[in-house]
C-alpha cells in the first residue's frame, strides 16, 4: 500500500517538476516574461528553480548501465538516451558490445560507489548486487541535474553539458558575414541554389505548419539520428515557438521543401527546429541544410537581429550537429534551456582511451568559457601538435583547450586570435 502510494506521489510530483521546467524553459528562451519583476525574478534565479526541479524529478534514485567491449568497461549511471550517447560515441560500431542493467543507485552513495568501481583490484566486488564482481572498470559517467553535489575525487575527472548552444554574432551586413575564401563554396551554393529555383518567404499559416512538422520536421529528425532522436511534440512545437514566431519556408519552384522555426527575443533570433521533406538525400546533395539556414539569417538580418542562435548541439566537437554549425563560425555558448551535465571519471586510462575520448573532443565550462578536454597524460606527444589543437579548438568557436592529466590540470589559449 505505501508503495503504490509513493509510486502514485512520484508520478504526480514528477508532472509538477516537468511543468515547472517547461515554464523556466520559456523565460530562458525569452518567450515569457519572469512571472515577478525581473528586479526580483532575475534570469539566473530562474536557471536554479530549473536545476533544482531536475534534480527533485531524478530523485532519489539513478539507473546502472554497464557497457562492455574489447577496449571499454565502462559504467553509466543515469537515462536509457544517455546511455545510448555513451555507447555511440565508445563503442561506435557496436561491435561485441554488452549492455548489463545492473540495478538503481541512492544519490548519497554514487561518490562512494564511484571509488568502488574504480578500484583497479580484480578481486574487489563493485557491483551493487553483492557477490558479483564487474571486472576492471575504465570509466564512470554519470548523468545529473547541474544542481547535484557529486564531486568525484578520481586522478581523471571533468563535467560536460550534455548541450550547448552555438551562436553567431551577426556582422554589420550579410555581405560581411560570407565574406573571404573560407565561404566560396557557400556563395557558390546558395548563387546556383538562387538560378535553380530556390527561395524562401516567412509564414504564420497553421497549414505551412502541419505541412512542416508531419513532412518536413519527423522524417528529417528521425533520419538523421535514428533511435537517438529527441522528438518534440506538434503541441510543444506550435505553442511554443511557431505561435511566438514563425516558419522560415523555404521552396523549390514555388514548392514548399524545408522549413525553419525561427522567432525574437529581444536583439537575438533563434533558430529553433528544422526540418526536409521527407528526409530527401536529393536536397541534401543540392545542399538544402546550407540553404536553409541561409534564409533563416537572411531573416534575422531582416529583423535587425544582433545575433543568430543555432540552437542545441551535443556537447562534443566531434558531433555532426555540432561540426556543421562551426563552419558559420558560431560561438559555443551555455545552453538556454535547463541540461544536465555529464561527470566523467577514471583513475587510469591506456593511451590509445585517452587518444579515443581527445579524438571525441568533448566540451567543459571553466568560469563561463568554453574549452575543449585534451587528457595531457602523454605530454611530448601532445605537445608537438599543441598549436594546431588550440587553433583547432578556436575554429570550433571554443576558448581554448582543457589539458588534464592526474597530477594537473590547466586552460589554455592562444595569446592572439586566429584568424583563417
Amino acid at each position: 500500500m505505501l508503495i503504490h502510494l509513493y509510486k502514485r506521489s512520484k508520478i504526480a510530483l514528477n508532472y509538477l517538476f516537468d511543468r515547472v521546467i517547461d515554464e523556466v524553459d520559456l523565460v530562458l528562451m525569452g518567450i515569457h516574461e519572469p512571472p515577478v519583476a525581473r528586479a526580483f525574478y532575475p534570469y539566473k534565479t530562474a536557471r536554479h528553480v530549473g536545476n533544482l526541479s531536475d534534480l527533485i524529478r531524478e530523485f532519489p534514485r539513478w539507473y546502472v548501465y554497464q557497457l562492455t567491449g574489447h577496449e571499454w568497461n565502462i559504467i553509466v549511471v543515469g537515462s536509457e538516451s544517455s546511455r545510448d550517447e555513451i555507447s555511440q560515441l565508445f563503442f561506435p560500431d557496436n561491435e561485441d558490445m554488452t549492455v548489463h542493467h545492473v540495478g538503481r543507485i541512492a544519490l548519497w552513495e554514487l561518490t562512494k560507489q564511484t571509488q568502488i568501481w574504480l578500484d583497479p583490484c580484480p578481486a574487489q566486488t563493485n557491483s551493487l548486487q553483492k557477490g558479483e564482481s564487474m571486472g576492471i572498470i575504465d570509466l564512470v559517467v554519470c548523468e545529473s541535474s547541474c544542481s547535484l553535489p557529486y564531486h568525484p575525487q578520481e586522478p581523471i575527472t571533468f563535467v560536460i553539458p550534455n548541450w550547448v548552444n552555438q551562436e553567431i554574432t551577426l556582422p554589420h551586413s550579410a555581405n560581411e558575414l560570407l565574406a573571404g575564401k573560407k565561404f566560396a563554396t557557400t556563395r557558390h551554393r546558395l548563387n546556383k541554389a538562387k538560378r535553380n529555383g530556390f527561395s524562401y518567404h516567412f509564414s504564420q499559416d497553421k497549414a505551412d505548419f502541419d505541412n512542416f512538422y508531419y513532412n518536413m520536421y519527423l522524417p528529417y529528425v528521425i533520419g538523421r539520428h535514428g533511435k537517438l532522436a529527441v522528438i518534440a511534440k506538434y503541441s510543444d512545437q506550435k505553442n511554443r515557438w511557431f505561435l511566438n514566431g514563425g516558419l522560415v519556408l523555404i521552396t523549390h519552384h514555388d514548392v514548399p521543401v524545408a522549413g525553419v522555426l525561427c522567432y525574437m527575443a529581444g536583439d537575438t533570433c533563434f533558430d529553433v527546429e528544422r526540418g526536409i521533406l521527407g528526409s530527401s538525400s536529393k536536397l541534401f546533395k543540392q545542399g538544402i541544410e546550407t540553404i536553409a539556414t541561409w534564409a533563416a539569417i537572411d531573416w534575422a538580418y531582416k529583423q535587425h537581429a544582433t545575433f543568430f542562435n543555432m540552437g542545441g548541439s551535443h556537447g562534443w566537437v566531434s558531433n555532426g550537429t555540432f561540426s556543421t554549425k562551426r563552419r558559420w563560425k558560431a560561438k559555443v555558448i551555455r545552453r538556454k534551456r535547463i541540461y544536465k551535465k555529464w561527470t566523467f571519471s577514471a583513475r587510469q586510462l591506456s593511451p590509445s582511451k585517452q587518444a579515443c575520448i581527445n579524438k571525441i573532443g568533448f566540451i567543459t565550462e571553466i568560469d563561463k568559457s568554453f574549452y575543449r578536454v585534451m587528457l595531457d597524460v602523454n605530454t611530448e606527444s601532445i605537445n608537438i601538435n599543441l598549436k594546431a589543437e588550440l587553433i583547432s579548438a578556436q575554429k570550433e568557436g571554443l576558448q581554448g583547450l582543457y589539458m588534464l592529466s592526474p597530477h594537473e590540470e590547466r586552460c589554455i589559449q592562444l595569446p592572439t586570435p586566429y584568424h583563417s
